[in-house]
């Protein structure tokens, strides 16, 4: 299948040693077919790959979040429990708490509030290494190629990617968070946690996102079999910019330049 990937590339001589460098990295992985997945705290979005967990007060539900941690989670666990050493003695804690009739609402409400903050932060402990790329089926966005693309002086990459490429997935909007049972979280063997990664907000609704996940972000990354078939360049881009475009990756990839009409709408030359 087709799809997009906008980028901020801009060339000129006065750009600083670090922004030609990262303009020659991101030609260097035109050239290689190579893709950047990005860290989930690089995203636009504030609530990107942050859902809402719902923890109830079952203590079935708190002895599978336990049950469910890897030992380098439960480490960071053992930091907010001192005086414990194991799940167990952890779990008899929250057992007496909430089991005990003589024990205050008050008290109840903010052992489970613990419970959540602790949850919360090894979520973000353990998506922290993830990376995230996104495409677009669309490459006329006007504001895409504004946000993504440098104010129009970028390009857009036309790729082939093989719809059944592990994790590249159709990104649905929602109205809501998604709101997610800790425990089937917390392990992926329930098979939701990579759901916190396709899931966005009815406002980003015009960038027909599609999305690949993968254990290590920041860094970029062959996919097997995509092949990128078309540089789209931006409005505003200038011919230095192309030139050193062409220079950089030095093979033939075909190309097209984003004309305006009069009825705001972009299109280029068939």
């Amino acid at each position: 299948m087709l799809l997009y990937k906008y980028m901020p590339l801009f060339w000129d001589n006065e750009l600083s040693a670090t922004q030609k460098k990262l303009f020659r990295l991101r030609c260097n992985c035109i050239r290689d077919n190579r893709f950047w997945f990005a860290k989930p705290e690089l995203l636009n979005d504030p609530y990107d790959c942050k859902p809402y967990f719902r923890i109830s007060k079952n203590l079935n539900d708190i002895e599978l979040i336990l049950q469910d941690m890897e030992s380098d989670e439960f480490e960071l666990v053992l930091q907010k429990f001192p005086n414990c050493n194991s799940k167990h003695e952890i779990y008899n804690f929250f057992e007496v708490i909430v089991s005990s009739t003589q024990t205050p609402n008050g008290t109840k409400d903010i052992a489970m509030w613990y419970l959540q903050d602790m949850v919360t932060k090894l979520m973000e402990v353990k998506v922290a290494n993830i990376g995230v790329l996104s495409f677009s089926t669309n490459p006329l966005n006007i504001i895409m190629w504004a946000q993504y693309a440098g104010n129009h002086n970028g390009i857009c990459l036309e790729i082939d990617i093989p719809e059944e490429s592990k994790s590249l997935k159709e990104v649905q909007y929602t109205e809501q968070q998604p709101e997610f049972v800790v425990h089937e979280i917390m392990n992926e063997k329930h098979g939701r946690f990579l759901d916190l990664f396709y899931t966005k907000s009815m406002h980003w609704q015009h960038e027909s996102e599609w999305r690949m996940v993968t254990r290590q972000g920041n860094e970029a990354k062959q996919i097997p079999g995509a092949v990128i078939k078309k540089i789209i360049y931006g409005i505003n881009v200038s011919n230095e910019t192309k030139g050193k475009v062409s220079e950089l990756v030095g093979r033939e990839i075909p190309s097209k330049q984003i004309k305006m009409k009069q009825i705001y709408v972009l299109h280029w030359d068939t």
